[in-house]
C-alpha cells in the first residue's frame, strides 16, 4: 500500500519529522534501561525517512535504517548529511 502511494507517505513522514527527536529521546531511555547505551548497534526496520534513526545516531547508537520503499530512504540518507 504505502509503495504505491510512497511520496505521500514521505510528506506525511516529514510533517513529523521534528516530532522525532522526543520520540528518539524515549526510545533513547528504553534502550539504555534495558542495557543498550550508547554504541550499540540499532536496527531500525521500517525506518521510513529516519525520524527516530537519525536523532539516535546523534546521541552515539550505531543505527542501521531499512525500508522497502527507496524513496524515504533516500531521504534519509539526505537528512543524515544535513544534520
Amino acid at each position: 500500500m504505502f509503495l504505491d502511494k510512497a511520496e505521500l507517505f514521505l510528506r506525511l513522514l516529514n510533517a513529523r519529522w521534528k516530532m522525532g527527536g522526543e520520540e528518539a529521546k524515549l526510545v533513547a531511555r528504553l534502550l539504555e534501561e534495558h542495557g543498550l547505551l550508547p554504541g550499540a548497534r540499532i536496527l531500525d526496520l521500517g525506518c521510513g525517512n529516519g525520524r527516530i534513526a537519525v536523532h539516535l545516531a546523534r546521541y552515539g547508537y550505531k543505527v542501521t535504517g531499512v525500508d522497502v520503499s527507496p524513496l524515504p530512504i533516500e531521504d534519509a540518507q539526505r537528512k543524515v548529511e544535513e544534520h
